[in-house]
């Protein structure tokens, strides 16, 4: 991306020449904590989410990736979109990315910036921790068991990658994961850091709950959770605006 005007990465970004046929764009005011995205053949809806979400969503990007997006864009909102034809997620993502240039003035630009994540390691060279043991089922076979949970406060799986589990962390450290242990295969884990309480799955963990579950993957799974620094191409928002009416 160096070299590349802000500009000309805006039409890059924004230039997309897919539509939906139809799209309803309204705020929701409903004080509910659910929101949700369902694609059926030929419809996309969008019920409860923020304007940042759906940035995210339509971007494929983590909450860091976005930067310069104003308050009001924790409003959240209901869309209804229709379409013709067969369309995959990501040509879905596309004519949402077109929606949100139309309907709320959305102009933006990629950059590449370094950006603080965890690195996912070994505590020990060659040594994992006794909850963390390598899995005998095949999952390419046995799909059905290969099964995971995951909640505010433990994380147990039959079959999962450590990359996988470094996807798991990102949303309870409130910041990107990279599994750097280099260790292929899968694995079956039970990891519990903390005692149930309400299921706020969104919200960043505490820096009690932060150190509570760096100090369980050492314990428990024999890994190490450690603050440094990756690139990472980032979309800034240039402009947005509160929708357009229907």
């Amino acid at each position: 991306m160096t070299g590349i005007s802000a500009a000309v990465l805006s039409c890059v970004l924004l230039a997309q020449p897919a539509a939906f046929d139809v799209a309803s764009v309204k705020e929701n005011a409903s004080l509910s904590q659910e929101g949700f995205v369902r694609i059926q053949p030929g419809r996309f809806t969008a019920t409860n989410l923020s304007l940042r979400f759906l940035l995210q969503y339509a971007f494929t990007l983590r909450e860091q990736q976005l930067i310069g997006a104003p308050a009001w864009t924790s409003q959240p909102y209901d869309i209804a979109a229709t379409y013709h034809g067969d369309a995959d997620n990501q040509a879905v993502r596309a004519m949402l990315q077109r929606l949100l240039s139309d309907r709320f003035g959305l102009r933006a630009h990629y950059e590449r910036r370094e950006l603080p994540i965890y690195a996912l390691s070994l505590e020990r060279a060659g040594a994992i921790g006794p909850n963390l043991k390598r899995s005998s089922v095949d999952c390419a076979r046995e799909a059905a068991a290969c099964r995971g949970f995951a909640n505010r406060w433990m994380i147990r799986s039959v079959g999962m990658t450590l990359a996988t589990l470094a996807l798991r962390l990102q949303p309870l450290v409130g910041r990107p994961v990279e599994d750097r242990t280099a260790l292929a295969g899968t694995f079956d884990l039970d990891l519990k850091w903390g005692e149930p309480g309400p299921p706020e799955t969104e919200r960043a963990a505490t820096a009690e709950e932060a150190a509570a579950l760096i100090t369980a993957l050492r314990d428990q799974l024999g890994l190490r959770l450690e603050s440094t620094r990756g690139p990472f191409d980032v979309v800034v928002i240039d402009a947005v605006s509160r929708p357009s009416p229907d």
